[in-house]
């Protein structure tokens, strides 16, 4: 099939040097100006080097002509302002607060707090032998391929804790993750006890999701989930919890007793739900999964040879190899 034609890329925008051919995506090609080119996302106009933030624009007013850049991180609108909220600068922003020496420990702590918090709550519920077993991860798009992903570059093990993610409707699917949970749990549970009551117990539901059409996440808690755990008598307050930003779908939908935590610190609202992986989204599923935060945060600090890499593989994916 014929491609369409491409958008031309605004002059100032443009490398200057043209990359060579190659097959190879990352060794070949030459992109000498990567980190200048990158550098450019923490221009003051956006990144508050001194918080090691993205600016908010509720705060500090920003032009969609104040630089080049903007069309690129910005929500559309047809204002003359970036409208609160309207920075996606997370995915550069976020891994350069993570490995921050003195902000970024106390955010991973707070990731880890929070899983903390969600396993202290079934051992609040049934005692302190409760054990987190089964993780359900409802999500859409961006925010459950990070898991996903996670768990086959082997990032994330599960050893102590199964992983169940679910991105569509689909009553199979659903009926899946309810019956296989039931059926691992079915020898460890106490004679009387219904397999899925007791599997329940040591399952935590989080429901992910962004915008305003993402009802995949909503329609899997309120009619598969929720429900399960109400038949059985069990606390939904125990068990939902959420992610997302306020005003979302989501947020509107799934209303206390569902649990919120926050999407990034702050208060932030700088990620795009395709930038999950940079966000609590993934931070505290890796907590909960066993995984280091600390490791997970390093491999996101692109520089140098890495940077390049990145941008080598931009380029030629870009020209349709």
């Amino acid at each position: 099939r014929r491609r369409p034609p491409r958008r031309p890329v605004p002059a100032d925008l443009r490398r200057s040097h043209p990359p060579t051919r190659s097959c190879c995506p990352c060794t070949e090609m030459a992109t000498p100006k990567s980190d200048e080119w990158y550098a450019r996302f923490f221009d003051p106009v956006f990144f508050d080097a001194d918080r090691v933030l993205t600016r908010d624009p509720a705060a500090v007013d920003i032009a969609r002509d104040a630089h080049p850049l903007v069309p690129v991180v910005s929500l559309i609108g047809d204002g003359a302002k970036i409208p609160p909220k309207g920075l996606i600068l997370a995915p550069m922003h976020m891994p350069r607060l993570l490995n921050d020496p003195a902000h970024g420990p106390s955010v991973i702590a707070e990731a880890k707090a929070i899983a903390k918090s969600i396993r202290s709550a079934l051992t609040d519920a049934y005692g302190p032998d409760a054990e987190l077993k089964h993780l359900v991860w409802a999500g859409m798009g961006g925010s459950i391929e990070d898991k996903f992903a996670a768990i086959a570059s082997g990032l994330a093990q599960e050893n102590a804790v199964q992983f169940w993610g679910v991105d569509d409707v689909n009553r199979d699917t659903l009926a899946h993750i309810l019956s296989a949970i039931a059926a691992e749990e079915e020898a460890a549970a106490p004679k009387g006890e219904p397999p899925l009551k007791f599997a329940l117990k040591r399952t935590v539901v989080v429901a992910q999701a962004l915008g305003m059409t993402s009802v995949e996440p909503v329609f899997n808690v309120q009619k598969a989930f929720a429900p399960a755990y109400e038949r059985h008598g069990l606390s939904l307050a125990t068990h939902f919890y959420k992610v997302t930003i306020p005003g979302s779908l989501l947020d509107q939908a799934l209303a206390p007793p569902v649990v919120n935590i926050p999407h990034q610190p702050f208060g932030l609202s700088t990620c795009a739900g395709r930038h999950d992986y940079v966000s609590n989204g993934m931070l505290v599923p890796l907590e909960l999964l066993g995984a280091s935060p600390e490791a997970y945060a390093k491999s996101l600090n692109l520089d140098g040879p890495a940077l390049e890499a990145a941008f080598n593989t931009a380029e030629w994916l870009g020209r349709g190899q």
